[in-house]
């Protein structure tokens, strides 16, 4: 088995070998400049490579869903290729050939394609290499146009010549129509004399009107090339805005080239190309340049030559007078065959002047005899145009002159080589020099932008994009307002373009927007750029963010108005000395506290103040620094003794010279005051302190003894009574019951002053709120014979957000106090709506955009009336209104304050009308928040007959035995059973878990308070009946306090039978 097991593992390897070869293979071919196409014999193409599709402009999925043939063009014969493929054998020599393929766009893309058939899964597939040889193809077609044209010269007329450049453009470019026009630019007439004779059989009908002059000014859009004087490209002619329309016969124009043909800075004629199948590019500017001015120069000087008559003198004539040099050579072999130099046969004239070589020096002299130092370099290049029979373009630089040529080589019969050529030094310096200027321009750590003369953007560099966010492609074509702020006025860019438009620089700083709309500040220099003419072609800005420094400035501005506002507003005086000890400067604090004027000070020597204890700091100063001291001074001309806090420092420049001292001068008495005062209100904060301590405890202490009087009283009212029993404890109950109200009125009083009053707002409707007050008040007007009267009218909200509790205790106050003054006639409740509003601010009972409402309620009776003296400090604390001089309703006269402070809270204002012996009108009023829908749950309300009849066992935790009388007796009086404890603890002692239902827990008890015994059973019993707080303190937030610290409910003492009741339905029905 070792055998086997040494074949899988060589097998094994040999399969990841090959993994590893094929991933590489693959690596390498999506990695290739050649198109790669791997073909069934069928044509259908199986797979590409990356080339491929970067080259033909499709995807990968559409070209497998082509074959090989939908690419190539129909001139290749597809049944003829199919058979090549048959013959071929697998893995033989590669085939090569030429084909053209047409790309996505319809563009021809002329390729070398080398082909072989190959075996791949035990499968015949054809691997073709695809080469795009579209620009050399191009070339060459270009040369062989300009020998063609140049033969085709020999032996035409001007008009013929001109006419075959047309056909020969055409065919160049793919293009459909083509002409050639003259101008005279003196003139500025256009003859439209000569088109290709495609454009004249197939898409013109050509009339007079073709060949009559007219102005420039009547030509379209493709005359553009005339006013610009360069070549125009419209791959889009259809969307031009300013295009004219077409003369009766003319082809309908898709896309056109027309460019100018200028001889001595003037234009001379006019070539045009309309209606490629695809855009026109800068390939076919070339093509079109190179092919016009050749023929130009040839046509002029055929002109020249009209009394030739031989075709040798014609020629003759345009080799001594062609603008290119040329020079013909004629090959040198060595004895074996081979090619080792070319020898000078003719040169033209422009070949002496360009080159500065005579002609008499280099004919019958070889290539590297004449030109010992690049000699090598045109050997090659002659050698490779003999060798591969293409014409050959390349641009070099002649060492023996130091100047570059643009070279056309070509070989115009078997064993000769011809070379046209251009000098292009001076282009080719030209292009060194803008690309340095360029790049320069480009990494400018200044932006720089070029506009034409309207303010469109040409140009851009990058910091340019880094300074406003805009891309430099992006804001091509965009007018440069783009930046504008809207902070300067028009008129500064009136003045500004007033400026560059006579041809002037302008420099100033502004303010400009970046694309996200940050405004930055940028300093400017704007410089017309100007054409040979004088004529402002373009705008050049160079532009500098500023903005930093700009910010800076204006912070060190503020600053040092900030530092002359402090200097001149200081509470402190200040003084400036020079060296001399004289005051060079000080503030108007300074002139008050000497009780001099300011311009006796200034220039004062410190010695001579009033008291010389300045002057004596400030030589000591001198010596070691700042110095500093409080004491009594006489500096006032008044001699006036005053506590005085006085600092000197020195002042040294930067060299370290001493240049004198800033001084600074304070009157303590003041200080001195305000610590008084302050020690003052420590001790009234204290005081007040002292009291909120005061009224708690008291409240506190009051009512414990009054919850076992008024439990009493209640059990007592259940028992048989007669008649002045009942009475006795009528009186009891209302005297308990007041002194109870005087508590609460204290409290909240005392609450107010605190600033610790919160209002709690809830949805309530309006309604209910009035129902409960006339439930509440209805007996007390039945007993005295008072009508009570509601009203509400129809634009008031119903349901609304406000504190109800808070409010309905406002409308008792003013409801309770005018059934007190009113002993006959009616009592009215009028609700009226003031107006609403959106809340534009934050308000502290609603949030922002809120819909608010401010509500008025007045409660008008019939009553004493009022006093006008008497109404000016009814809402003082502790006032009343007198009935007689001797005769005072009972009260603690905190009511009306604490209504209004209540009614100010909710936003609104309280206030009367009143006239003695007419009753008065008390009114108040409040913001609430409108809620959209009118409806609410209504409260479940709990009536007497709805009496809780469960019997339970309850656990009553109660410290003072008067109170575990009372509400045993109250409990039992219920019918439930009751055990008590004293405090907390025994309260842990007493709990066996089943055998309560209820525990009631007094909130402050001695050796365990109420709070730590309920923590301590809920931390032994997973399982409790409810607990509920008891407590005679009454504040607000005291229920939600306690039910944080473990509390199921809350009761305040004294406890009600009716308030009793509700809680126990509440907590087990």
């Amino acid at each position: 088995y070792e055998g086997i097991v040494e074949n899988i593992s060589e097998r094994k390897k040999a399969i990841e070998d090959l993994k590893e070869n094929e991933n590489k293979y693959r690596m390498l071919v999506e990695q290739s400049t050649e198109m790669h196409f791997l073909l069934h014999p069928n044509g259908e193409i199986v797979e590409v490579n990356n080339e491929a599709c970067k080259q033909t402009g499709y995807n990968k999925d559409e070209l497998l869903n082509l074959t090989f043939f939908d690419l190539i063009s129909a001139k290749h014969s597809k049944q003829e290729i199919i058979n090549q493929w048959k013959n071929w054998k697998p893995m033989q020599e590669a085939v090569h050939t030429e084909a053209e393929i047409i790309r996505d766009n319809g563009a021809v893309m002329h390729v070398d394609v080398s082909s072989k058939k190959i075996i791949l899964n035990r499968k015949e597939y054809i691997l073709s290499l695809a080469r795009n040889e579209t620009h050399r193809k191009k070339n060459e077609q270009l040369m062989q146009a300009r020998i063609r044209l140049i033969d085709y010269a020999l032996s035409h007329q001007t008009i013929e010549l001109l006419k075959e450049t047309l056909n020969e453009l055409e065919n160049l470019t793919g293009s459909l129509i083509s002409f050639f026009h003259s101008l005279n630019e003196d003139t500025g007439d256009i003859d439209l004399q000569i088109w290709s004779d495609r454009t004249i059989n197939k898409f013109c009908s050509i009339t007079s009107q073709f060949d009559s002059h007219y102005s420039i000014e009547k030509a379209g859009v493709w005359a553009d090339c005339i006013r610009e004087k360069r070549t125009i490209i419209h791959n889009n002619f259809a969307a031009l805005p300013n295009k004219k329309s077409l003369p009766d016969g003319h082809a309908a124009i898709i896309r056109e080239i027309v460019t100018p043909l200028i001889r001595n800075n003037k234009i001379v004629a006019i070539l045009g190309l309309g209606n490629k199948a695809i855009d026109y590019n800068k390939e076919d500017v070339e093509i079109v340049n190179q092919l016009a001015d050749l023929v130009w120069d040839i046509a002029e000087r055929k002109i020249a030559e009209d009394s030739v008559k031989t075709s040798e003198e014609r020629y003759r004539l345009l080799f001594n007078n062609m603008t290119q040099g040329y020079s013909l050579h004629e090959e040198i072999r060595d004895s074996s065959g081979l090619i080792k130099d070319y020898i000078f046969i003719d040169v033209n004239p422009a070949f002496e002047s360009i080159t500065g070589i005579k002609q008499e020096n280099i004919i019958g002299k070889s290539i590297l005899e004449t030109l010992p130092e690049s000699g090598l370099d045109y050997l090659e290049l002659f050698k490779k145009v003999s060798s591969e029979g293409k014409p050959i373009r390349n641009y070099i630089q002649l060492k023996e002159t130091r100047k570059h040529y643009d070279n056309w080589i070509f070989s115009p019969k078997p064993n000769h080589i011809a070379i046209m050529f251009s000098d292009i030094t001076e282009k080719k310096q030209s292009e060194e020099q803008i690309e340095k200027l360029s790049k320069g321009i480009a990494q400018s750590p200044t932006a720089v932008v070029i506009t034409n003369k309207k303010g469109d953007i040409e140009y851009v560099n990058k910091k340019f994009s880094q300074i406003t966010g805009f891309g430099e492609e992006e804001v091509i074509g965009m007018n440069i307002r783009i930046l504008k702020s809207g902070i300067q006025n028009e008129s500064f860019y009136k003045e500004l373009w007033e400026t560059i438009k006579e041809g002037k620089d302008w420099q100033g700083e502004l303010v400009n927007r970046k694309k996200n709309g940050e405004l930055y500040w940028e300093s400017m220099l704007i410089t017309p750029i100007k054409s040979e003419n004088g004529e402002i072609k373009n705008f050049i800005a160079l532009k500098e963010d500023i903005t930093t420094r700009v910010i800076a400035e204006n912070k060190l501005k503020k600053n040092e108005e900030k530092y002359r506002l402090i200097f001149e507003k200081s509470p402190i005086g200040v003084f400036h000395v020079n060296e001399k000890g004289e005051i060079i400067e000080c503030n108007d604090l300074f002139v008050s506290i000497l009780g001099l004027n300011r311009e006796s000070l200034i220039g004062l020597e410190l010695k001579k103040l009033p008291d010389n204890q300045i002057h004596s700091l400030y030589n000591q100063a001198i010596a070691i620094q700042t110095i500093a001291f409080e004491r009594e001074c006489m500096l006032h001309t008044t001699k006036k003794i005053t506590p005085t806090k006085i600092i000197i420092s020195p002042v040294f420049n930067s060299k370290g010279f001493f240049e004198g001292a800033v001084g600074l001068i304070e009157d303590l008495s003041s200080v001195y005051q305000k610590e008084i005062l302050e020690k003052q209100i420590l001790i009234a904060k204290e005081s007040v302190k002292f009291k909120q301590s005061f009224l708690a405890n008291m409240s506190h202490e009051i009512r414990t003894p009054l919850t076992g009087m008024m439990g009493m009283l209640e059990l007592f009212e259940k028992t048989k009574l007669d008649g002045q029993q009942q009475d006795y404890l009528s009186i009891l109950k209302s005297t308990s019951e007041n002194l109870m109200e005087i508590i609460n009125q204290v409290l909240d009083f005392s609450k107010i002053e605190a600033g610790k009053l919160k209002l709690k707002p809830e949805t309530f409707r309006l309604n209910d709120l009035f129902d409960k007050t006339k439930k509440l008040f209805k007996g007390a007007c039945n007993k005295k014979g008072i009508e009570l009267i509601y009203q509400i009218n129809k634009d008031v909200p119903l349901l609304v957000v406000a504190d109800r509790v808070r409010l309905a205790q406002i409308l008792n106050n003013l409801m309770s106090n005018a059934i007190k003054f009113t002993e006959k006639g009616a009592i009215s409740i009028i609700v009226s709506k003031e107006e609403t509003f959106r809340l534009r601010e934050s308000f502290n009972l609603f949030p922002k955009e809120s819909n608010l409402v401010k509500i008025r309620i007045k409660v008008r009776d019939s009553g004493i009336g009022i006093p006008p003296e008497q109404q000016k400090i009814l809402f003082t604390p502790f006032s009343q209104v007198e009935e007689t001089k001797t005769i005072r309703f009972e009260g603690t006269g905190l009511g009306l304050s604490i209504c209004k402070q209540l009614a100010e809270m909710h936003g609104g204002d309280i206030g009367l009308e009143s006239e003695l012996g007419h009753g008065s009108t008390f009114w108040f009023t409040f913001i609430a928040e409108c809620k959209e829908q009118d409806f609410m749950p209504e409260e479940p309300v709990i009536t007497e007959d709805q009496v809780f009849t469960k019997k339970l066992t309850i656990l009553l935790a109660e410290d003072k035995k008067v109170n575990q009388k009372v509400i045993s007796l109250l409990l039992t009086s219920l019918g439930h059973q009751v055990n008590v404890a004293d405090n907390g603890q025994e309260v842990l002692n007493l709990y066996k878990p089943g055998v309560y239902d209820l525990i009631l827990m007094d909130i402050q008890m001695p050796v365990m308070d109420g709070i730590r015994a309920t923590q301590n059973l809920r931390r032994l019993y997973p399982i409790l009946p409810p607990i509920v707080g008891l407590s005679a303190n009454a504040f607000e937030g005291d229920r939600e306090k306690y039910m944080a610290m473990g509390m199921d409910e809350y009761l305040t003492k004294p406890i009600k039978t009716q308030e009793l009741n509700s809680l126990l339905k509440k907590l087990f029905l």
